[in-house]
């Protein structure tokens, strides 16, 4: 029985699902004299039903393999729930930003105020990400 590092299974899954498609066809192919088992991913193209898409497979893996997580990857799941408390929290995370930017009673150095601009910025990117999820579900 072939074994997957789930870090790469779930990375693939977000990807899918990223492109706003939510049902795939997964498989397995078995390993041979050349290539370890892999996991294939297709789905229909969801601007184009008549299409499929097909997404990079995964190699399967040994368990005592040295596994890494790199970050851009996804590694974990959240509930419906719980991307809705995240979206909320990142929602008062940037009203908050937003009020530190203003520096109205001038707290903040130039430093401080080029890292809230920057953590903005990412807040504002996986604000997007979280709410198209939701948006998908739904």
């Amino acid at each position: 029985m072939a074994v997957y590092f789930l870090c790469d299974v779930m990375d693939r899954i977000a990807e899918i699902m990223n492109d706003g498609i939510l049902f795939a066809d997964i498989g397995e192919l078995p390993d041979d004299d050349d290539s370890p088992a892999c996991l294939l991913f297709s789905a229909s193209d969801p601007n184009n039903e008549l299409f499929g898409v097909d997404y990079e497979p995964i190699d399967s893996t040994s368990e005592n393999a040295p596994c890494t997580v790199e970050t851009n990857k996804a590694c974990f799941a959240f509930t419906f729930e719980e991307l809705s408390t995240i979206l909320l929290a990142l929602d008062n995370a940037l009203e908050y930003f937003k009020e530190c930017l203003a520096n109205k009673e001038g707290l903040y150095n130039r430093d401080t105020l080029d890292s809230i601009k920057a953590s903005s910025v990412s807040c504002r990117n996986l604000q997007a990400k979280v709410s198209k999820i939701l948006n998908t579900l739904k």
